[in-house]
């Protein structure tokens, strides 16, 4: 290259101001000399970041060149350029997810690469989170217990489409059926009638829908059941068997949900409604059964085209209720109101008849009409104390309207119940449960 030569003459007697001028001159006129000289330390740098794996552009990446205060992001297309001065750089390219990316390269000329970066983004195993430990059959000291969830039940083959409480714990150990078409459960060899069954504290005396065919809980509206086979705890009164205890759901307290269901056997819909939020809720939760008119249509419709025999007209239908309103009057206080209801009837012809003796046909009814109230105090988070109201109502009728053999049975069964109970909990090991309970039963 050829240096021009440039010579600048200054006056002997120059004023201070044009000093300062002349100054300025001499210094560009050095500049626009030397530019061609530093262009040629200049080399231009151009790299593309991919994935490792996918082969994909990586967006965002930050290029880092160490020992000079220069970051730059790479664009949608993984593409980062860059002017530097020739000679040999250390590289760090960093993104979030990514493995960090460091490499020495030697820039002698323009040059272009390719870098590919390391995911360190792995799949996590599932988390589960639920109020109970997962081994807690295995740490807790009552022998011969089993709980359950929902979620548990849910997994179970159905019965006719249908979620059944009674026939799922017929799968446990020490668990048999009472026998094939029959819904109950007898425990390490105990009948039906020595088995306690309680829906939220509340007495169940007959468990099932249809003479048997379907257990009567809402399946929708249970948080979990505890099954006692032995070591039956004091609170439960002693069974000779076994205890089911089956507890509800809280209503939700943040937002209103509902769902259901549409089957042959039953009609089911759940809601859970927050009225006050954070303070009241209702949860309402039922099922109903439209067999009856399923056998009419079939008998007055099908019937005709397919040219079977006639369903009796046995006249199936069940329902249940159940609804629980909880309400938080403080952080130490909540007041807890529940209420069931089943009923059930059909008609059933008589294997055999007599003229003004013995029916041709009865009705049969059953039902239960149960209501609960309870309100649990919190002393400190180690001592609470519980008092429940309740009463069951039991009732069953069979009638028969011929002139002659008709008759009318009926019974009533009541179940009053008023029990308190203290639970002082000193430490995760420990708990002491003390207690108070009076019963009162009417047989009409």
């Amino acid at each position: 290259m050829n240096f021009k030569s440039i010579f600048v003459s200054i006056p002997k007697m120059v004023d201070p101001s044009s000093y300062s001028m002349i100054k300025i001159v001499f210094i560009f006129l050095m500049l626009n000399v030397l530019s061609p000289l530093s262009a040629q330390h200049a080399c231009y740098f151009s790299t593309k970041i991919i994935d490792a794996q996918s082969g994909e552009p990586v967006a965002g990446a930050t290029l880092k060149i160490d020992g000079l205060d220069m970051f730059q992001a790479s664009d949608t297309n993984g593409i980062i350029h860059l002017g530097i001065k020739c000679g040999e750089h250390a590289i760090r390219l960093q993104l979030s997810g990514y493995k960090s990316y460091f490499n020495k390269i030697m820039l002698d000329s323009d040059k272009t690469i390719t870098i590919q970066m390391e995911s360190i983004l792995h799949q996590l195993e599932e988390v589960v989170i639920t109020s109970q430990g997962e081994n807690r059959n295995i740490e807790s000291p009552a022998l011969g217990v089993s709980i359950m969830n929902l979620k548990a039940v849910q997994k179970l083959p159905p019965a006719a489409g249908e979620l059944d409480v009674l026939r799922s714990l017929q799968n446990l150990p020490g668990v048999s059926s009472v026998g094939e078409g029959a819904n109950g459960i007898n425990i390490r060899g105990g009948s039906v009638d020595q088995n306690l069954i309680l829906l939220d504290h509340m007495p169940i005396f007959n468990p099932t829908h249809l003479l048997g065919l379907f257990s009567l809980f809402p399946t929708d509206g249970i948080r979990e059941l505890q099954l006692y086979k032995g070591s039956i705890p004091a609170k439960y009164g002693g069974r000779t068997a076994g205890v089911l205890d089956v507890r509800l759901a809280e209503p939700s307290m943040e937002k209103f949900t509902m769902k259901g269901g549409i089957g042959l056997i039953s009609n089911r819909i759940h809601a859970e409604i927050p009225i006050i939020k954070n303070k009241l809720a209702w949860l309402s939760t039922s099922r109903i059964s439209f067999n009856e008119y399923l056998i009419k249509f079939y008998n007055n419709v099908l019937l005709k085209s397919i040219g079977d025999k006639r369903l009796p007209d046995n006249r199936p239908v069940f329902f249940d209720i159940a609804n629980k309103v909880t309400w938080r009057l403080s952080g130490k206080d909540q007041v807890t109101l529940v209420n069931y209801i089943s009923h059930d009837s059909y008609r059933v012809d008589s294997l055999f008849s007599i003229a003004g003796i013995v029916s041709k046909q009865a009705d049969m009814r059953y039902g239960h009409n149960n209501l609960s109230l309870r309100w649990n105090h919190y002393f400190s988070p180690q001592l609470n104390l519980n008092f429940i109201a309740l009463r069951s109502h039991y009732n069953t009728k069979t009638t028969s309207s011929e002139r002659k053999s008709g008759f009318d049975f009926k019974t009533d069964l009541v179940y009053n119940n008023f029990k308190s109970e203290l639970t002082y909990s000193p430490n995760s090991l420990h708990r002491i449960n003390a207690g108070l309970s009076l019963t009162q039963i009417l047989l009409k």
